[in-house]
């Protein structure tokens, strides 16, 4: 069905895997289509309960692919619009945790598309290229709202105007990382987050995910309202009313994500 992803689901977990290794997974038109198309089939599929995102190979994600797309031709506001910009609203939309597994670099726009993550769990050797201003270009993909936020202006500023390349040991320090592990722990450290999301109360993560994401733009006293409309919301789920029966009983809750 996809001829540059592979979506392989197991459990309650769902993996996309960018799946052009050749040139570290760039984004051409067909890869970004067919993100978007996984991530409208993933939002509907109510099994699933966490989403890893990776890439192919040696990398994550290149970035632009500027040999497929040509940007003197192209509109390149069109690009950003159309194929790269649904993506970064796809994961954020979506109402389970994203896990991106950083196995290599992640440039320019694939940056954008790891810093869109809910978790960003890398191999201590990737690397993170805010790349943009090295062929003229500003940063793009969601990546000026996200990396103010997570590492502040003046760290943000210094790595897209210099256009620096960072590992993700640096990464981790300026908090762009959750995790950045040895090469052969990378697999095991996603694993144990995709276990413990499996058996979670998804929908409850589902209202964390949407309050973290909102809480930059909203004023403290929105923030409290809209804790209370999630928590109504949460209250009336069958997970609420399991975890209260396990925690009178004593034992452990059996969550089913309802």
């Amino acid at each position: 069905m996809y001829q540059h992803i592979l979506l392989e689901k197991k459990g309650g977990a769902v993996r996309l895997t960018l799946n052009r290794p050749e040139v570290y997974n760039a984004l051409n038109e067909t890869l970004c289509r067919e993100i978007q198309q996984a991530l409208k089939e993933i939002n509907e599929d109510k099994t699933i309960k966490v989403l890893i995102l990776t890439g192919a190979g040696k990398g994550f994600c290149s970035g632009l692919d500027l040999k497929s797309i040509n940007i003197k031709d192209a509109s390149v506001s069109d690009v950003v619009k159309e194929l790269f910009n649904p993506i970064v609203t796809g994961i954020k939309t979506l109402n389970i945790p994203v896990i991106a597994l950083i196995n290599g670099p992640a440039v320019g726009a694939g940056c954008s598309l790891a810093l869109a993550a809910d978790m960003v769990i890398a191999n201590e050797n990737a690397t993170f290229g805010f790349t943009f201003v090295n062929i003229g270009l500003i940063p793009d993909t969601g990546i000026s709202y996200f990396l103010p936020r997570l590492a502040g202006n003046l760290k943000a500023f210094e790595l897209f105007a210099l256009g620096k390349t960072i590992l993700a040991t640096e990464a981790q320090q300026y908090g762009l990382v959750n995790s950045a592990v040895k090469v052969e722990e990378l697999e095991e450290t996603v694993d144990k987050l995709v276990a413990y999301f499996a058996t979670a109360p998804t929908k409850a993560i589902g209202f964390i995910k949407k309050l973290v994401t909102e809480s930059s733009e909203n004023t403290l006293s929105s923030m409290l309202d809209q804790e209370a409309k999630f928590q109504e919301k949460a209250a009336h789920t069958n997970d609420f009313k399991e975890g209260v029966a396990a925690f009178v009983t004593k034992r452990k809750p059996d969550f089913k994500g309802e």
